[in-house]
């Protein structure tokens, strides 16, 4: 089973990612450097902030990961 697309990187969604720099993905970002706590607590609050403003425009919810989530639903069921 595929897991759903990043919100950052879903197809056709026109929104940008919520912090400019396109290294916070990468081993060299702060984060992943194991820089501080509270890089690493603003970078997820930037991606939290992101989130929820796709939440709202309706850019979140997509047709896969409606479907990826009901796939998730049923295995968990089903077991």
């Amino acid at each position: 089973m595929e897991s759903p697309p990043r919100p950052d990187r879903s197809p056709g969604d026109a929104a940008e990612p919520a912090t400019a720099d396109a290294a916070t993905d990468s081993p060299s970002s702060p984060a992943a450097e194991g820089g501080s706590r509270d890089e690493a607590r603003t970078l997820r609050a930037a991606r939290l902030e992101l989130i929820r403003e796709q939440i709202a425009t309706g850019a979140y919810d997509t047709p896969d990961r409606l479907d990826a989530a009901l796939d998730g639903l049923l295995a968990d069921l089903l077991d």
